[in-house]
């Protein structure tokens, strides 16, 4: 009988904490820390000025304009924390990705020099001027916090709230270099339940290296004008590429070579690791499916068996695996869920790493 009265108190004291109503405070986001940002942009919160590289499909046109991958880090004391944010485009939960991954926000908060999950939240659509409350009752210490943005939206304007008379103020998220990722919808995170949840995101928390997340669902094939905009980007360490998810066997005999070639020119002693697709488990009772991804991963694992020999700076990572024994890892039979990419990240983490450690700046 004690134990349950305990337990109603508490009850009573969460409600009553949840049921206050606070008085916010503003800040315009980008007077926060932008991370994760590649390029200079006109408008703040999308990845590319799309109209800069004329060939763009319509839809590789709308996913440049999307915030995917961006956070802000900010030090804040405030026990409530919460965004405004007027969205340009903004979609509902699909087939395979929830609504908090395509249009919503999540928030990690540093404890003890780790990057930990603390709160997420989708605002809806239609908002307005509404609060969307990540937090209301955090610790009232100085916290240092790390807000992802939505994977598969683009913002006209983002507020971060915290309560009335509270600190906040830009901070440093402890990322060191920059290393681009370019890759297909597995690299946009498709599937994810969160956008911290990417498996290009986990991999900066597990190595303390700012991996940039530039996925295009269903549209990294090898183009050059996406060369052209990754190759524009400033102090770059490395890029990645999840670059046989997409293209056709095809596309990956003719594109490949010219497409690093380019890079070999432009930038060159930078490393280029491509990452080998994840083996998808639709294959599995489908004749058509298992025949194009057959000859699709038979296509470029000949391929960049040469370009590693033939091209200085070239990595060819063979090790990606998102299979368990039980091969339940997906949403969808194509795209990993959560636990998917915690597996992708894990399997690449360490073969990256070690090629980022022997052109590290000293």
């Amino acid at each position: 009988m004690k134990k349950l009265s305990l337990i109603l108190a508490f009850l009573a004291i969460s409600l009553a904490v949840n049921a206050k109503e606070i008085n916010y405070q503003s800040i315009d986001a980008t007077q926060l820390t932008v991370v994760n940002k590649l390029l200079k942009t006109s408008e703040p919160w999308q990845r590319m000025d799309v109209e800069k590289y004329p060939g763009m499909t319509e839809s590789e046109q709308r996913q440049g304009k999307f915030c995917t991958g961006l956070a802000v880090c900010f030090e804040t004391d405030s026990r409530a924390i919460a965004v405004r944010v007027s969205y340009l485009h903004a979609p509902e939960a699909n087939g395979n990705t929830t609504a908090i991954n395509m249009r919503g926000f999540d928030l990690y908060i540093m404890q003890d020099g780790k990057w930990m999950w603390a709160a997420d939240v989708a605002p809806r659509r239609n908002q307005g001027d509404k609060p969307a409350v990540l937090i209301r009752d955090a610790p009232s210490t100085l916290k240092k916090c790390l807000l992802y943005l939505p994977a598969y939206s683009s913002l006209a304007k983002l507020e971060v709230l915290t309560s009335e008379g509270s600190t906040i103020r830009p901070a440093d998220a402890g990322f060191k270099g920059r290393v681009c990722v370019f890759g297909s919808s597995y690299t946009h995170s498709s599937g994810c339940s969160r956008p911290g949840m990417a498996y290009v995101a986990q991999l900066s928390r597990r190595t303390g290296w700012n991996f940039i997340n530039m996925g295009f669902a269903a549209n990294s094939k090898l183009q050059q004008y996406f060369a052209t905009a990754l190759i524009e980007a400033e102090d770059i360490d490395a890029y990645v590429f999840d670059a046989f998810s997409n293209p056709t066997a095809q596309m990956i005999k003719e594109r490949l070579f010219p497409f690093i070639e380019r890079f070999q020119k432009e930038k060159p002693g930078v490393p280029l690791i491509f990452m080998k697709s994840a083996w998808r488990e639709k294959r599995r009772f489908s004749a058509a499916a298992e025949n194009k991804d057959a000859a699709r991963m038979a296509m470029a694992d000949s391929l960049m068996k040469i370009a590693v020999k033939k091209y200085k700076d070239v990595y060819w990572l063979d090790c990606t695996n998102v299979v368990t024994d039980a091969h339940e890892w997906t949403t969808d039979g194509t795209h990993p869920d959560d636990y998917g990419y915690y597996l992708w990240a894990e399997s690449v983490r360490e073969p990256i790493c070690e090629i980022l450690s022997k052109y590290e700046k000293k």
